[in-house]
């Protein structure tokens, strides 16, 4: 959902946020967004303007109700310009990183949570981001393209509040492997229950883009 939707509450957190969004208060979260840029605990909301964003929510997500996401939307639209704003909100889908070649059916909710809906997610975010991206070959990213890294140098792995796995991982694709080309990063943070201690280097390695 919005920029602190939950408001630090756990009952708000798995209520409104994921099941009830008719109790999202999307004025009032925009106007917290703006009193936290103030204390300087975030970026300035300025730096949202140019960015491109595309949400997708499955029309059978139980875990997050589509109207989540329609509230994420009417959050977006108060800093982000309108046409920079892409969605899919007609697709069967379950609660899952979705497709388009493998995974559990559409409208299955349950591990892996990755589900074969005819739509690649990984794409189609890189797609409207960049524009000039090639969809994937094959349906599995070749793993001698997919580097460990430790992360922990970036945080203290003692630090209750940082939730981040000391290994990362980063996929080189065959036409950044020449030292002498140019190529974009892009960090995606995977979502709840699809960390290497779930499934290993399963959502790595089967929900490739490129």
């Amino acid at each position: 959902g919005p920029f602190y939707c939950a408001q630090d509450n756990a009952y708000i957190a798995i209520n409104a946020c994921m099941l009830l969004p008719d109790l999202i208060n999307v004025p009032y979260l925009v106007s917290i967004t703006h009193a936290t840029e103030l204390t300087g605990t975030i970026d300035p909301v300025s730096e949202m303007r140019g960015d491109r964003v595309l949400l997708v929510s499955g029309t059978k997500d139980t875990v997050i109700v589509p109207g989540v996401m329609q509230k994420l939307l009417e959050y977006y639209e108060n800093f982000v310009h309108a046409s920079d704003i892409g969605t899919e909100f007609k697709i069967p889908a379950e609660h899952a990183m979705l497709t388009d070649n493998y995974g559990n059916d559409c409208s299955y909710v349950g591990k892996p949570f990755i589900n074969n809906c005819n739509y690649s997610v990984a794409y189609k975010a890189l797609h409207h981001i960049y524009g000039d991206v090639v969809p994937a070959t094959s349906s599995k990213a070749n793993s001698a393209h997919l580097l460990e890294f430790d992360q922990s140098e970036f945080f203290a792995l003692s630090d209750e509040l940082v939730s981040m796995d000391e290994t990362g991982y980063l996929y080189v694709p065959s036409a950044c492997q020449n030292s002498s080309k140019a190529c974009r990063l892009h960090i995606a943070l995977h979502g709840c229950l699809m960390s290497r201690y779930y499934f290993n280097r399963l959502h790595f390695s089967r929900t490739p883009s490129v």
